[in-house]
């Protein structure tokens, strides 16, 4: 709990550096609340001081720099001591009374660095502690003198949103968080229901229609939510509908979990859409509910919506005209109603002392709009009196027709310092839901920002912004019609864009490519594809931005590619590729490295021939550009070489790989990594062509320089173990590799832990050469470990667990298991055919292999 004191003049900087700080220890994993700021008329002392002391592990009271002056010289004003929580008997003999238990303590907390004898003499010695600055350095000794119990018993953040409960359902497409302050609606929630219930064979449409503000996309997403909660179907899916191409980014979603190809290149997203429809109506995904939000007419819908299949279409709309069309009987969404207004209004300040009459003031005032009732309910949860949020509030006329919250916005903007203005514009050119700010302090923003934490508050004070704790960190949020109101105000928005890019690139992952850096990326995801979007509709947006926002998405595209989601990265690749050639040119450095990039996905992807059409290209280009004895050239021809190794093309990636091993040694010497690298390439083909002994006697070099430059612990050390063993086996000596993969998994378990990627694969390896020596119990026990770290760690349907599994099929099959092989390898064509798609040479390898299986069985 977070009390302040101040001085009369002190007031709206200070709150904003108080709410700064407990945004701060939020961040932290605390609980934090803080009482009820320019609103000391209105709240009961004598009932919320003991009921939040009486509820908290710690009261930290806040006093300002001239509070503490007018304390030491006795010089306190008459109004200062309401704020004060040790000034009052009842609340001093509760935090005492904590103080004796080992229940809680009060902690002084001063900005200005004064020293511990500056303070009261009541509140010296231990339950003093400075805060430097309202950073997370400043606040770091606060933090350690709340951490001296156990983080334990100090609870958990107040409302975090978390995934979806656990069920058979699944979320597609950007789905907000449900909010928590949902009020009424009961009776067409009912009707929702109602209609969810009658889905079969028909799909049931339903729209919702009404202007802007009223709470149509929170109505729907409290259906949708409700219908998880009861796994009532088997998949929810999100798409916003108000303009075409923002439409296909969030269907493309859609089509992955459909199993249907996502928009092809100069394909008509008429026939896009007409693609997904018929998915939906032969029933695959199985039972959904789809929304679609914010639908606009120019928006051609009618090839998309089903009208067979089992589910359920909720469809948002202003045009209450289009809502007739799409629906037979569409659900109007009006206003609130004066009770339900006010209920609202309660939820959103429970503690304060507010008569009914000034709340229903402040509704009658706003329309009884919902979302602007939830703006003045939110204002005055965040220190705003009644007469502070009418003042704020812009005249209307009586009839209130012409409140829209657009109006309420636009009145407020003015009002907002420069730094809080950059801030929202920044997020206006992001997605609305969960943008991330836990690391606004250490951004590099250009020019300089000031005060970004303070500009943050101001702005979630104000009601513009929704701050919404989550498992990856904290993250706000922004409604759609606000970042409208915001972009259309704005004259130049280039600013906004370079801000959102270095907020994006302070969050991404070191690592993307390891599972550690996945969720991260995952919160990233949305925000770098409308970031790319709005990049790539403007007007001559600069070099750096444009080289920035590539990167961006790249990564993003990367980190879904190593989390087994390839058939959903190959088209985020395709886009950055498209992007670099138009705002970098097609000779750009960046555009061959986006070129490069996805061939590399086409390549994951089975598709062979497209990567080398590609790489061939990238090769030529290189030559032409950079010279042939580039590092980045030697690159490209390395890739080309391992496309041609997986087309079975060996002896042509030979060719180019014993030239790229004689360039490396010559530009930049025979124990470069990279040369090293090129080596292990030439093994590989070397094995691939059955040249065996060749490749073992490169890769028995390569582990001996390996050992000798970078030592027998580092990572690449063990590949070339790993990478040799696979020799041994394949050469027959199986005992040989038996050693050696041991020695790999014992040094990768202590190395880089049981969990890693790399020590899984190991692992697989190890059981390869187990049932190879005859050892099949010995594989079967390893394997079945591997398949279920991997579903735990990344999860059942990645491509490197469905390969775990169709391996662990072959141990059953060879230790005459042949049921249960069968079964297992059934479970993997079928999942793969949704993952990576029928017609990857891995599904239709397992595939054949399945037909044989079950003749074999028919034979005995």
């Amino acid at each position: 709990m977070i009390s302040y004191a101040h001085e009369a003049g002190e007031g709206p900087a200070w709150a904003e550096q108080a709410l700064s700080v407990a945004d701060l220890l939020d961040d932290h994993g605390f609980a934090t609340e803080i009482d009820q700021r320019h609103a000391h008329e209105s709240i009961d002392w004598a009932v919320y001081g003991p009921a939040r002391c009486t509820d908290s592990d710690f009261v930290v009271c806040m006093a300002s720099p001239e509070y503490v002056t007018a304390w030491t010289t006795e010089q306190l004003g008459t109004d200062s001591g309401q704020g004060n929580f040790g000034a009052r008997e009842e609340t001093r003999a509760i935090i005492d009374r904590k103080k004796r238990t080992g229940n809680g303590f009060l902690v002084w907390a001063v900005l200005d660095g004064r020293t511990q004898g500056d303070m009261p003499p009541a509140e010296r010695s231990v339950n003093w502690v400075a805060v430097p600055a309202v950073t997370a350095l400043g606040v770091s000794g606060l933090l350690a003198r709340l951490r001296g119990r156990p983080l334990d018993s100090i609870g958990q953040p107040a409302r975090v949103v978390a995934d979806p409960p656990p069920s058979s359902a699944h979320i597609v497409g950007p789905l907000p968080p449900r909010f928590p302050y949902f009020t009424g609606r009961r009776d067409l929630l009912r009707k929702l229901a109602e209609s969810s219930q009658r889905q079969g064979t028909t799909v049931v449409r339903d729209s919702l229609a009404g202007g802007g503000g009223v709470g149509k996309t929170e109505l729907a997403v409290e259906h949708a939510y409700e219908l998880l909660e009861h796994q009532r179907v088997d998949w929810v899916g999100f798409v916003v509908a108000d303009q075409t191409p923002r439409l296909i980014t969030d269907l493309t979603k859609v089509a992955e979990r459909l199993g249907a190809p996502p928009l092809q290149d100069d394909e008509p997203a008429e026939s896009f859409f007409v693609r997904i429809r018929e998915a939906l109506e032969g029933g695959r995904g199985g039972s959904f509910l789809l929304i679609v939000d914010n639908a606009e007419p120019e928006v051609p819908l009618a090839d998309l919506l089903p009208r067979q299949g089992n589910g359920q279409l909720v469809i948002t709309t202003r045009d209450r005209q289009l809502g007739e069309t799409l629906a037979a009987e569409p659900l109007v969404v009006d206003v609130f109603d004066p009770q339900t207004a006010l209920e609202l209004l309660r939820r959103r300040v429970p503690d304060l002392s507010i008569d009914d009459q000034k709340l229903a003031t402040l509704a009658e005032r706003v329309g009884f709009l919902p979302i602007a009732v939830d703006m003045v309910g939110y204002q005055l949860a965040n220190g705003y009196g009644p007469a502070e949020v009418l003042a704020g509030l812009p005249e209307f006329n009586a009839a209130r027709r012409d409140v829209t919250i657009g109006a309420l916005w636009q009145n407020t903007l003015p009002r907002l310092n420069l730094p809080a203005q950059r801030l929202l514009e920044l997020f206006s050119v992001l997605a609305p839901d969960r943008i991330p700010v836990g690391h606004l302090d250490s951004v590099e923003f250009d020019p300089p920002m000031d005060s970004p934490r303070h500009a943050l508050a101001t702005l979630q004070r104000w009601g513009l912004i929704e701050r919404i704790p989550t498992g990856s960190g904290p993250t706000v949020s922004i409604h759609r019609v606000l970042q409208d109101v915001v972009r259309r105000g704005t004259a130049e928005l280039a600013g906004g864009y370079t801000d959102a890019a270095s907020l994006l690139r302070s969050a991404l992952p070191a690592d993307v490519t390891h599972p550690d850096g996945w969720p991260s990326a995952a919160v990233l995801d949305p925000h770098v594809r409308v970031l790319l979007e709005g990049v790539d509709q403007a007007e001559s947006p600069s070099v750096e931005l444009a080289m920035a926002v590539r990167l961006l998405a790249d990564r993003v595209a990367t980190a879904r590619q190593y989390g087994g989601d390839n058939r959903s990265a190959v088209p985020l690749f395709e886009v950055v590729e498209r992007f670099a050639h138009k705002s970098l040119g097609v000779d750009h450095p960046d555009t061959l490295t986006a070129r490069a990039n996805l061939a590399s996905s086409y390549w994951q992807a089975g598709r062979t021939n497209d990567a080398i059409t590609i790489e061939e290209r990238v090769v030529e280009d290189s030559e032409r550009l950079i010279g042939v004895d580039h590092p980045d050239t030697l690159t490209a021809r390395a890739n080309l070489a391992s496309s041609y190794r997986q087309a079975g093309r060996t002896n042509d990636a030979i060719t180019i790989e014993e030239r790229v091993v004689e360039d490396s040694e010559r530009l930049i010497g025979v124990d470069h990594p990279s040369t090293l690298t090129a080596r292990a390439n030439l093994a590989a083909s070397y094995r691939q062509a059955g040249r065996t002994n060749d490749a073992i006697t490169i890769e028995e070099r390569v582990v001996e320089d390996r050992e000798r430059l970078i030592g027998v612990d580092h990572p690449d050390t063990l590949t070339a173990r790993a990478n040799l063993a696979s020799s041994y086996w394949q050469a027959g000596r199986t005992n040989d590799a038996i050693t050696i993969e041991e020695r790999v998994v014992e040094d990768r378990e202590r190395l880089i832990g049981v969990d890693h990627p790399s020590t899984l694969t190991a692992r697989a390896n190890l059981a390869a050469s187990y049932r190879q020596a005859g050892r099949t119990n010995d594989a079967i026990t390893i394997l079945e470990r591997v398949v279920e770290d991997r579903e735990r760690l990344i999860g059942v349907d990645h491509p490197s667990t469905l390969t775990a599994r169709a391996n662990l099929a072959s141990s059953y099959r060879q230790a005459g298991r042949t049921n249960d092989a069968i079964t297992l390898l059934q479970e993997v064509v079928d999942r793969q055919d949704g993952v990576i798609g029928p017609d990857h040479p891995d599904a239709v390898a397992h595939r054949e292999a399945l037909v044989g299986w079950r003749r074999e069985a028919d034979e005995r």
